[in-house]
């Protein structure tokens, strides 16, 4: 074999050499990236699902809590009724004495709506939520999320509306409050002892107070109801 032809045969291995190394890395990249891709999917699936647990238990407490925000929100709408009716009618039966004083503070009760899900504001905090996969449960978290927030602010803005209308119903009635201590905590409970019944028919103030009651008490309604479908929806989604 003369010189020239072992050069050529020398550089012909040498380029072979090369490819394959070449190929070696280039397939050793490929599987590095890939199995990278793998654990980062892994660790997206598991950080769904421990992000999906935490929701479900956030969306349970906030059902338990709409319904009672709804159920509370009843009993107050339909205590505004009752005074309402007993005035309007200009009598108040001898066996009614005591539900209407138990309707007069009743009608004034209110709950604030449940807030925002703590899950779901980290999620948003963390650019998270594109960790759920299902979009319907997305847009149906944030639609939660947006309704809890505008509802924190009608509650307070009707709430004070309520407010400014409150000392007129206190002109009228002798209120006690009765402060008891149970297993180291203390509870308000607030009760109507008297009430003046000429004064109450033939104030128009009372009269304007409660359709201000009955219009804001039914908005209270309202919101709590159209909040706990909204979660509901949630629920039903996070259970699928």
């Amino acid at each position: 074999m003369t010189a020239d032809a072992r050069d050529r045969a020398t550089k012909g291995r040498s380029l072979l050499v090369l490819a394959r190394d070449l190929v070696i890395v280039v397939v050793g990249v490929f599987l590095g990236l890939q199995a990278q891709e793998w654990n980062e999917r892994v660790t997206d699936r598991e950080n769904e699902r421990a992000y999906l647990e935490r929701l479900s238990a956030d969306f349970q407490l906030l059902g338990q809590e709409l319904k009672g925000c709804v159920d509370l929100h009843r009993k107050t709408v339909e205590a505004v009724r009752f005074v309402s009716n007993r005035i309007e009618s200009n009598k108040l039966g001898d066996d009614e004495h005591e539900r209407f004083k138990r309707a007069l503070i009743g009608m004034t009760a209110g709950d604030v709506p449940p807030d925002r899900s703590t899950t779901f504001i980290e999620m948003l905090s963390n650019g998270d939520l594109g960790l759920v996969r299902s979009v319907e449960l997305r847009d149906a978290l944030v639609e939660y999320d947006q309704l809890a927030q505008t509802n924190r602010e009608i509650w307070r803005l009707l709430r004070a509306e309520i407010s400014a209308y409150l000392p007129t119903l206190y002109r009228h009635i002798e209120v006690d409050v009765d402060l008891a201590n149970i297993d180291d905590t203390v509870q308000r409970i607030t009760t109507v002892q008297n009430f003046d019944w000429d004064g109450i028919v033939s104030d128009p103030a009372f009269a304007a107070m409660l359709n201000v009651l009955a219009g804001t008490n039914g908005n209270f309604f309202e919101v709590c109801v159209f909040q706990q479908k909204d979660a509901s929806d949630v629920i039903e989604l996070l259970a699928r």
